[in-house]
């Protein structure tokens, strides 16, 4: 889940792409009550870095409520779901 503020989605993506995650999609419901729901799918099999530290990461980015890891897949390719700060699913 994410905080409806200016550059909140911005930021998610701009740590993104410093770990060289690919965006597949992303998927953004109507803020209420200042929370909006943002599911992001991204490609980690070139990625730099641990995944486990990029979730951190955004956990730890203003403007993310809550982040959910939401699936992984058997070819080793993780998605995470929450937005992801600004999101309540973040897939990657």
């Amino acid at each position: 889940l994410l905080s409806h503020e200016k550059g909140v989605l911005s930021r998610i993506l701009n740590l993104l792409t410093s770990f060289s995650a690919n965006i597949l999609t992303i998927n953004q419901t109507i803020p209420i009550n200042g929370i909006a729901n943002v599911t992001l799918c991204i490609e980690t099999n070139e990625m730099q870095g641990e995944f486990s530290r990029l979730i951190n990461k955004i956990e730890g980015l203003q403007g993310v409520q809550s982040l959910e890891l939401l699936q992984e897949s058997k070819s080793g390719k993780k998605y995470a779901g929450g937005c992801v700060a600004a999101a309540h699913t973040f897939i990657g």
